[in-house]
This record gives structure tokens, C-alpha cells and sequence, in this order.
């Protein structure tokens, strides 16, 4: 019998979607706010992306925007094990979707890190994130074919 818990899977790719700061509406750390995104979809066979952003702001004017996405290679067998072929999509299970986010935000953190080292934005880190707030359920994703 197969476990439904244990989903074998590799990370495969690392890519920066869109950085961006604006030094015009920086403000003190104790002022910002940060605005959290995560989404999940299939990039291609067995394939699925995790994309997280990151918005800092100071009275809803922005002056860091980060966007990543890791790409995660699914083995065959986990993948036909969550593959819904009728509806034409994969779910993720929550416990899953949140465990991908997690390596998701620590990758965002260390691309954040980089590419802020030597100005003033290295000091506005990505905080630790509740994804027990932020994912709720599994995450039904549809399959293009």
C-alpha cells in the first residue's frame, strides 16, 4: 500500500520572477508592512511551481517587491497518487502545499539577502511567515491536456 504522506519529490529550479526597489518611499523598519503571497501550479510534466511574493511597504507605497518561484519535479508514482484525471488536475495536500511554501519563503529570504547585499534595503528581512494562516486546505490545481 502506497503512503499518501510521503510525496518523493527534488527541487529542479530556482527562479527570480520580478525584483524591484524603490528608495523614494524607504522608510524605518519599525514602519513597514509586508504583504505575502503564495500560489501553486503545474509547470510542466510532474512539474509544480511554487510562487511567493513580497511586498514592503510604508503607507501603501511600495519600496521592495520580490517575486520567486521554485519549480519542484514530483516522482511519478507520488504524482499519480494525488493526480485527479477526470477533473484534469493535481492536488496538493495541505500538509504539502505548506511544505513546498516553506522551502519557497527560505529560498525568497536568501534571494532578498543577495540581491539587497551592500545598500541600505539589507537590513528590511523576510520575517518568519505562519503558513498555517496563509494555506488552508488542499490546493487543487488544473492541468492544461
Amino acid at each position: 500500500m502506497k503512503n499518501e504522506n510521503n510525496i518523493a519529490f527534488a527541487l529542479r529550479q530556482i527562479q527570480t520572477e520580478q525584483f524591484a526597489t524603490f528608495k523614494e518611499n524607504i522608510c524605518q523598519p519599525d514602519s513597514v508592512q509586508l504583504d505575502v503571497g503564495v500560489a501553486f501550479g503545474v509547470a510542466d510534466n510532474h512539474m509544480v511551481k511554487c510562487t511567493t511574493q513580497f511586498n514592503f511597504h510604508c503607507d501603501k507605497k511600495v519600496f521592495i517587491k520580490l517575486e520567486t518561484a521554485c519549480v519542484f519535479q514530483i516522482h511519478e508514482d507520488s504524482w499519480h497518487l494525488h493526480e485527479n484525471k477526470e477533473k484534469k488536475a493535481f492536488i496538493i495536500p495541505e500538509f504539502f502545499a505548506r511544505h513546498l511554501a516553506a522551502l519557497s519563503l527560505g529560498t525568497a529570504r536568501g534571494i532578498l539577502h543577495e540581491k539587497t547585499a551592500g545598500t541600505e534595503f539589507n537590513k528590511y528581512l523576510l520575517p518568519t511567515i505562519n503558513l498555517n494562516e496563509i494555506i488552508k486546505g488542499d490546493k487543487i490545481i488544473e492541468m492544461k491536456n
